[in-house]
């Protein structure tokens, strides 16, 4: 593959004597994790105008006339054991207030990247503030605990970090998804990477499909699990996005279990939890069976994964049966062998993003902007009703 160049830089003028590069060039493979190291002030960023703030969506400060961002890294500013992976902060009428401050403030940005807020409470705590971040802690409370990290603050084990450090308007981030599926977005390798090189964690925390599917592309299967291509090898564990469908108790306790078992540098039973069921299948003689529980905004959305289908094209007479439930009882039972799945997900299995991401997608139609019941037709003829 060959380097995207940006008019951004330009990487044949020579660095002069003695001096060092503070950040990656826009200039590096998108694809891939930067070369370059770097140390990151926390408000290195401040001042940073590169993106087209209008055609991303963005939003600038009225007074001092910078776009509102947040910090490269909230939390741990050296070495971490967790770091979590978001799109990019939100601005909303919730937490304008702190746009504001810390856009006019640097000393409150600063702060805010040592996890503190402008009240000089935690920002990223398990209950009260900012309600996006209790998952990140919950978990890392959860998962330090009975370890030699126990009752370790937020701030002295864990990372937060966005591929996106500008923040857009709450379900306005089209744009931004658009630059990384055709490998033009420049935050990610100015921030997010060196971020991830400097902190070295042992994990990864993935937050939405969007955010795994690009992370995934610097990652390596070693047959159990998805290892970051840097120094550290960090796992990932991916976990939807908060605003999208919020972990259950059993599941946050699930996520935590998985995140301790790696700082304990063991397999973890799942690290895959966007869809409601964890990685591990329960098999049955010729038969996985599966659940995913209805959603209001999705519907049932049935996570596709590449070792499934591997499995099932090994013997044609094996199944996967798909249990689609309602408030927790079984409605429906969706059943395929291996050549009606790869059939009904047509050609994104011969894709290259199949191996990476598999394939999450809802089986039910929306009518009038509201999921129903009715199976889209690739789906439809392998439901039966369990009423």
């Amino acid at each position: 593959m060959q380097n995207h160049r940006s008019p951004l830089c330009d990487d044949s003028q020579p660095l002069g004597p003695g001096t060092k590069r503070l950040m990656p060039s826009p200039c590096h493979r998108r694809d891939q994790p930067p070369d370059e190291g770097a140390v990151i002030n926390v408000d290195w960023n401040y001042d940073c105008n590169l993106c087209p703030a209008l055609s991303l969506g963005l939003e600038v400060h009225p007074k001092s006339g910078r776009i509102y961002k947040f910090p490269p890294a909230i939390g741990c500013q050296g070495e971490a054991l967790f770091a979590f992976a978001g799109l990019g902060p939100r601005i909303s009428d919730s937490n304008r207030r702190l746009h504001d401050v810390i856009m006019a403030d640097r000393g409150a940005y600063v702060a805010l990247g040592h996890n503190r807020a402008p009240d000089g409470e935690q920002y990223v705590r398990v209950e009260g503030g900012e309600r996006h971040y209790h998952t990140h802690a919950r978990i890392v409370r959860e998962a330090i605990r009975g370890t030699e990290y126990e009752n370790r603050q937020f701030e002295d084990v864990a990372v937060c970090s966005e591929l996106f450090m500008c923040a857009t308007p709450t379900r306005q981030t089209a744009a931004l998804r658009s630059t990384l599926r055709d490998n033009s977005a420049i935050c990610p390798g100015l921030h997010f990477w060196n971020v991830i090189k400097r902190a070295g964690p042992k994990l990864v925390v993935t937050l939405g499909d969007d955010v795994f599917a690009y992370v995934s592309q610097s990652a390596v299967w070693d047959g159990a699990l998805y290892r970051i291509r840097t120094e550290a090898r960090p796992v990932i564990i991916a976990l939807p996005h908060p605003g999208h469908r919020s972990l259950s108790t059993s599941e946050l306790r699930g996520v935590s279990e998985a995140c301790r078992a790696i700082l304990l540098n063991q397999i973890p039973r799942a690290w895959d939890f966007r869809s409601g069921q964890q990685s591990s299948t329960p098999t049955h003689g010729n038969q996985r069976e599966r659940g995913f529980e209805w959603s209001s905004r999705y519907g049932w959305q049935v996570a596709h994964r590449p070792s499934d289908l591997v499995w099932l094209e090994e013997d044609q007479r094996r199944n996967m049966v798909y249990l689609l439930h309602w408030n927790g009882k079984a409605r429906y039972r969706m059943t395929l062998n291996g050549a009606q799945l790869r059939k009904a997900i047509g050609p994104y299995v011969n894709g290259p993003y199949w191996p990476i991401t598999g394939y999450v997608n809802p089986v039910t139609r929306t009518i009038h902007g509201l999921r129903t019941e009715q199976f889209l037709p690739q789906w439809a003829s392998y439901v039966t009703s369990i009423e």
